[in-house]
């Protein structure tokens, strides 16, 4: 299950001082292999700022004065646009990510943007037969540490598309390999986002190589800044594109 992979190698990054709960487990029979999606603008709060505004973590907006992210109204950004954009997952794959008539500056675009997801995975301890026999299980860190029945917010999958005159196609893997494939795993996507720029760092959790494309408020897992591993300590990109969807007025 690869948009899973990253789930199992950052148990330890939390670096919490407690033992697993056990007991947890998902049916033989609940499937959930593939997620599609359109690429709509990112906007953000002009109060708050850039990477704000969407959750309770983080200043939710409300009736806020908002900024496109990627036109540098707070110093981030490189002022890029785009027309349509789509993404694709399916279990054992990469995803599949397309975006069209992208311009930089007023200029169509050619070179790498960055694109990644942010996740919230969750390992399960036992696994669960289609007649319902439950039998425990164990998943290992790189390093060794045991990461069953344990949760955290990571990056999923992260690497870079091309672009030539404003059209751009390209595919993002997992981070990494998962040491446990046996090991049933739930991965929530919350967020994928393309880049205005090619910008990304990596560092080393639990002996396994973790990443993120640069940004405001962007992390490798759990509470640790991407801002803290060149380039992206001096990266100027923001979010260009998310999922979501854009309603058209009547008169359209």
């Amino acid at each position: 299950m690869r948009v899973l992979i990253a789930v199992a190698c950052v148990g330890a990054a939390a670096a919490l001082a407690v033992s697993p709960a056990h007991g947890f487990s998902i049916s033989a029979k609940a499937t959930a292999k593939k997620i599609q999606g359109d690429l709509v603008p990112a906007y953000s709060p002009v109060v708050t700022g850039s990477g704000t505004g969407d959750d309770e973590g983080d200043s939710p907006a409300i009736l806020a004065t908002p900024f496109l992210r990627t036109s540098g109204a707070t110093g981030q950004g490189r002022n890029c646009t785009f027309e349509t954009g789509k993404v694709t997952y399916q279990v054992g794959k990469d995803a599949q990510v397309q975006l069209k008539k992208v311009s930089c500056g007023g200029t169509p675009f050619t070179g790498s943007l960055c694109a990644h997801t942010k996740v919230l995975n969750t390992i399960m301890d036992q696994d669960v037969d289609k007649n319902g026999v439950a039998t425990p299980k164990v998943c290992l860190a790189p390093n060794g540490s045991n990461t069953e029945a344990t949760i955290q917010w990571v990056t999923g999958s992260v690497g870079l598309i091309s672009c030539s005159k404003g059209n751009c196609k390209g595919t993002v893997p997992p981070v990494t390999a998962d040491p446990c494939p046996d090991v049933d795993k739930v991965s929530e996507l919350r967020r994928f986002e393309v880049f205005d720029g090619g910008d990304k760092a990596s560092t080393v959790i639990s002996g396994a190589t973790l990443g993120s494309c640069c940004g405001p408020g962007q992390i490798v897992a759990g509470p640790i800044p991407v801002s803290t591993f060149p380039p992206c300590d001096t990266s100027t990109q923001d979010v260009l594109g998310e999922m979501g969807y854009i309603n058209q007025g009547i008169n359209k």
